[in-house]
């Protein structure tokens, strides 16, 4: 199976809400932030907040899969998904955004 790398919008997606009206919402992202690819966003992002505490980085933020073999550098542990996304959506109502 072929792997996509370059992010894509949903099926069904109305192409003119993006990215004007509603950011994507990706695995990945930058809270606050407004981008095409929210994934090398937050790599660009972070390699930027790793300078600015003196650690050198070098090469470009890049899109790939890390190998098995690979040590984890960091992990994340967030809410459940339907917390996630009732919070969301009271943001949403918050803003005047209607729902349907």
């Amino acid at each position: 199976m072929r792997q996509r790398l370059v992010p894509s919008v949903a099926n069904g997606w109305n192409y003119g809400y993006h990215p004007a009206s509603v950011a994507p919402v990706r695995a990945l992202v930058v809270d606050g932030y407004q981008s095409m690819d929210t994934s090398l966003d937050a790599g660009q992002v972070f390699t930027e907040q790793l300078a600015a505490d003196g650690v050198t980085v070098d090469g470009d933020v890049t899109r790939r899969t890390a190998e098995r073999t690979e040590v984890s550098v960091a992990r994340h542990l967030s809410p459940k998904l339907s917390c996630v996304i009732h919070t969301m959506l009271r943001t949403v109502d918050r803003m005047g955004v209607s729902r349907r």
